[in-house]
This record gives structure tokens, C-alpha cells and sequence, in this order.
């Protein structure tokens, strides 16, 4: 009973936990250090506050996911995992007003590039195209009877065409290709 549920036990389960801490997807940075913080309590209650301290600042930084940003807390020598907190937001803070800042040269750089009547009328295109006006049927090939220059739906061979007389009949067409 007592290995099963004693302190010893929860202390070693504790220290399993701590020391293969790894950052969760869509975890935050701060919820991730204020969990490692308790998991070194629970797992060296006894330690002085110093060593407890360096052994929460490597484990924070082991567990962060992003390898470039783990690098940079590295190099950038804190001995505090509160600091290397900071110096992970700021960094992360960094990291997205960049990307921002290359999307929006990005995007200018394509405006600019852009001529506008050739863009234009690519859109006339594509719009008469795909409005209710009058279509080009004469592409359109029916699958009901083969011939050109209209749908299925509006096929003679359905019957709903009334001119059935000018077009042949589905048989007639499969009685004529065997």
C-alpha cells in the first residue's frame, strides 16, 4: 500500500514527469513554465532553491518545441527560467511583427508587378464566361445522344426537345456503331 501510494512513489512519478516535460501543441509558453515550477516542487521538495532553479530553467528550455527559439534561450545565457520566459515571449513577439512585416512587402511587391488591364480583362473573361447570359453551347457535347450543342437535361432523345425528327434517337446511334 505504502509503495503504491506513498510520497516516495508520487515524488518519483513527479520527477518522471518533470524531466520528460515537453511543450503540448497549442500550449502556452507561460502555462508550460508555471506547470514545470510545480513539477520541480513536487519532485524535490527538500532541494535548495538555487539548484531547484537551474533545473527548472533547463527543463523550460528543453521543452520548447520550436528548435530556432529553444537555440536562441540557450545562447542567450539566462539562469532564471523566469527570464528565459521573457526572453521567449519577446523573442516569439519578434518572430510574428517579422512575418507581418515580410507579408505586407510581399503583397506590394505583387501589386506592383501587376498590369491592370491585362488583369481586367482575364476578369471579363471569367465572368462572361460564368454569368446567366448566353453561353457558346457550341463546345457542349449531350451524353444522352452524342451530339453537340446542348445539355443532357435538354437532350431530343429525352423527348423534351420537340424537333426530334433532325436529331437520331440513342438507339439508332449504338445501333449504328456496333
Amino acid at each position: 500500500m505504502q509503495r503504491r501510494y506513498g510520497e516516495d512513489h508520487l515524488r518519483q512519478v513527479h520527477r518522471l514527469r518533470f524531466r520528460s516535460r515537453i511543450q503540448q501543441p497549442g500550449e502556452s509558453l507561460q502555462a508550460m513554465e508555471s506547470n514545470i515550477r510545480r513539477l520541480a516542487l513536487f519532485s524535490y521538495p527538500h532541494a535548495d532553491p538555487e539548484f531547484l532553479e537551474e533545473l527548472q530553467t533547463d527543463t523550460f528550455i528543453n521543452a520548447i518545441r520550436d528548435r530556432e527559439l529553444q537555440q536562441a534561450v540557450r545562447l542567450s545565457g539566462k539562469n532564471r527560467s523566469s527570464d528565459a520566459l521573457i526572453f521567449t515571449l519577446a523573442n516569439e513577439a519578434g518572430k510574428q511583427t517579422s512575418r507581418r512585416v515580410a507579408d505586407v512587402r510581399e503583397a506590394s511587391v505583387i501589386e506592383l508587378n501587376l498590369d491592370a488591364p491585362e488583369v481586367v480583362r482575364q476578369a471579363k473573361d471569367t465572368l462572361q464566361g460564368r454569368g446567366r447570359g448566353v453561353r457558346d453551347v457550341s463546345r457542349i457535347r449531350c451524353w444522352g445522344c452524342g451530339r453537340s450543342g446542348h445539355l443532357q437535361r435538354n437532350s431530343w432523345s429525352n423527348g423534351r426537345r420537340r424537333d426530334m425528327a433532325t436529331s437520331p434517337s440513342r438507339s439508332a446511334r449504338q445501333g449504328n456503331d456496333e
